[in-house]
């Protein structure tokens, strides 16, 4: 579907933004869109932009669009929704490369009643139809060999072992999280993986929206535990990508679009992984690139319903979209449909369950750990209340700042049969409620052109990311406006490797991080970071010190020791240091960095789970007493300035990733400790494996 405006009765002007698996734009990105925003007579009051799930095929996703846009539109003709009269409504279609779940297998109704009737040819179409989505350089390779792999994996467990290692190495496994059992399935034994996924799942009537199957009815054995490894595979790589092209890609783009029309409202919409992407985007990687945005639409999003809870585990752990709520990202209310008429949402989180070794009975229930939000809404979140998705032209109570759990299916029906049933006017007539239900502010008026005279200064990554491409035959992107540093520098481009950290991993065998040892002046950062280099080296690791004093022989060589210097210092520490995790390597860094904003800063630069603080905890005493140096000695008689512990203060973190007690334990303790951790984070190989 070309630019054009689509709908029946009110048309939207549509605008597509294409990204490719690696979160880059493709031309001509978002170039007409900034045109259209610039026209004085007919340029939007709002803007729509929204995310397909599912689908690969772009026809596919903008056949959805078209449906419910058109419902929407007929919807807005009909005068059904008079707080939206005289808004002039754009839509941004996100296409991007996602996979179909498996979701006709994932339901007992192709299986029988009991047993195992995942046959071979079932696994090996799926496998085929794989083909040409993973990011893994070894893509092909990997898949011939899994298909070689069916044959043997009813005799044979170290087959079953083997074609979850092969599954593994297609999947950067990013962050791990509990919520989705993707700890588990990176790190547990490759054969308990398989055969805890192989496990029998039950069913009820309730559970799969009145199938008419009974408790009892079961799935497992061989090939389902093939085919679950298959589907969280494939939920994993899209669960990356998303959060990949929502927080690094169209988050910029919508940024630096808010920061040069501040008047436009923005609304995100997402399907099934469209509503993790869409989630992504507001969330940004840090609070400092938040979207601004003023609804937010959830259909049948496929996350864990924990995804904006605080303190799920009542161990002091919050969602992964916490922020969004935090943050107060988005200024109206966040509007999320979920029905368990859903069984692809509502089958894809119990197989978590089975990862942890549970019976999967419950079927990600509210009450389990292991739930989706498009099955059960937003749970263990205080910001979120109960409600129903009502008939079109039924009267919502939207409150901004809330989130709305729609149930689909209560007393007026099954509104949402299924899980691409989400572009029927019930839906459309939400959307639109949500759409009407933001509060107005001062800089929502009529809509008129940016000029270099008035425009505001894009936010640092939109201004490299958003532009259009300059030469679209390379793909290279023109800074338009700002500095891409915050300092002077003016028309510089990003250009993106095509050796991509994923491809990096993959090779190595093992994933990048940014290990930040910071601690007082002889607590023993630069002994434990280079001991446990030693040991990452050993393990065959690619892994490099960045030491405190070194790095002042040249790269900061003209830095002193005055609080701005060693803001400075630390900040070119976190941009080189973030280099080292792009390009694949275990990068430890030991510096004193004492204060926290300056250690925040660089954690910001990178993804959550990149960037992990090590607290080196030693008594100031037993620092002086270590003090080969006398700078202690020295510092205490006035003969250095602004030295920390004695003259300039340090300030502790409040909840590094790993505290480690230097001042009272042996190095070698230190070491094994540290080692630990990392393996459980699957920066290491777990022991046996790799």
């Amino acid at each position: 579907m070309p630019d054009s405006s689509i709908g029946r009765a009110v048309p939207f002007r549509y605008f597509p933004i294409r990204f490719d698996r690696n979160a880059r734009v493709i031309a001509p990105g978002d170039g007409p869109l900034r045109a259209f925003l610039n026209d004085p007579a007919n340029g939007p009051t709002d803007l729509i932009v929204i995310a397909h799930g599912w689908n690969n095929d772009r026809a596919e996703a903008e056949n959805l669009y078209r449906e419910l846009l058109d419902n929407a539109a007929a919807l807005l003709g009909e005068g059904q929704l008079p707080g939206l009269a005289g808004r002039r409504l754009a839509v941004l279609g996100v296409l991007w490369p996602s996979k179909r779940f498996a979701e006709g297998e994932l339901t007992p109704d192709n299986a029988a009643a009991s047993g195992d009737r995942v046959d071979g040819q079932a696994l090996s179409r799926q496998i085929d139809a794989l083909q040409g989505f993973f990011d893994s350089p070894n893509e092909a390779a990997t898949l011939e060999a899994m298909q070689a792999l069916l044959a043997q994996l009813k005799d044979s467990d170290r087959a079953c072992g083997e074609f979850v290692k092969l599954a593994r190495s297609l999947v950067n496994a990013g962050q791990p999280d509990p919520l989705d059992g993707s700890d588990r399935f990176f790190s547990d034994p490759p054969l308990r993986v398989f055969q805890n996924l192989g496990k029998p799942v039950s069913f009820t009537a309730a559970d799969l929206g009145g199938s008419g199957l009974g408790v009892g009815d079961l799935f497992s054995g061989i090939g389902s535990a093939a085919r679950n490894v298959l589907n969280l595979t494939t939920y994993y790589q899209m669960k990356e990508r998303a959060g990949l092209i929502g927080s690094r890609a169209l988050n910029p783009l919508l940024r630096g679009i808010r920061s040069d029309h501040p008047a436009l409202r923005l609304h995100l919409v997402g399907h099934s992984f469209g509503g993790r992407l869409v989630s992504a985007t507001a969330a940004g990687t840090s609070d400092a690139t938040v979207l601004q945005a003023d609804s937010m639409g959830l259909l049948q999003a496929a996350f864990s319903h924990h995804g904006f809870a605080r303190n799920w585990d009542q161990k002091n752990n919050d969602g992964v979209f916490r922020r969004v709520v935090e943050r107060k990202a988005i200024r109206g209310p966040i509007l999320i449909t979920h029905t368990t008429s859903d069984r692809a949402v509502g089958m894809a989180y119990p197989l978590a369950s089975l990862l942890a070794g549970q019976n999967a009975a419950a079927l990600g229930d509210r009450s389990s750990a292991y739930g989706g939000i498009g099955r059960n809404g937003a749970q263990k979140t205080p910001e979120a209340q109960d409600g129903n998705l009502l008939p079109a032209g039924g009267s919502y109570d939207f409150v901004a700042g809330r989130l709305h759990n729609l149930n689909a299916r209560n007393a007026a029906g099954d509104l949402i049969r299924h899980h691409g049933d989400v572009c029927n006017r019930d839906v459309a007539y939400a959307v639109l409620s949500g759409i009407a239900a933001a509060p107005a502010s001062e800089e929502n008026g009529p809509m008129r052109p940016s000029t270099p005279a008035d425009r505001s200064p894009r936010p640092p990554a939109a201004a490299a990311m958003t532009a259009a491409p300059s030469n679209p035959s390379s793909g290279a992107m023109a800074n338009q406006g700002g500095s891409a540093t915050g300092g002077g520098a003016t028309n510089i481009v990003w250009h993106h490797s095509t050796v991509t950290r994923a491809a990096r991993a993959h090779q190595r065998g093992h994933r990048s991080a940014i290990l930040w040892f910071t601690g007082l002046s002889g607590a023993g950062k630069s002994t434990l970071a280079n001991a446990v280099n030693s040991a990452l080296f050993e393990q065959g690791l690619a892994c490099y010190v960045l030491d405190g004093d070194n790095v002042r022989h040249g790269l900061c060589a003209d830095l002193g020791f005055s609080d701005a210097d060693r803001e400075e210092n630390i900040r070119r520490i976190g941009e080189v240091a973030k280099l080292f995790l792009d390009a694949g390597v275990v990068v430890l860094t030991a510096f004193v960095s004492p204060f926290r904003t300056d250690r925040d800063r660089a954690r910001a630069l990178v993804e959550s789970g990149d960037f992990i603080e090590i607290h080196c905890a030693a008594d100031l005493g037993v620092c002086e007493q270590r003090d080969t140096k006398g700078l202690y000695a020295k510092a205490r008689a006035g003969q250095i300035k602004d030295f920390t512990g004695i003259s300039s203060p340090y300030e502790e973190p409040e909840a590094p990733e790993l505290r480690i007690e230097t001042g009272r334990q042996s190095l070698e303790e230190s070491v094994a400790q540290v080692l630990a951790f990392l393996e459980s984070q699957g920066v290491v190989p777990a022991a046996g494996e790799g």
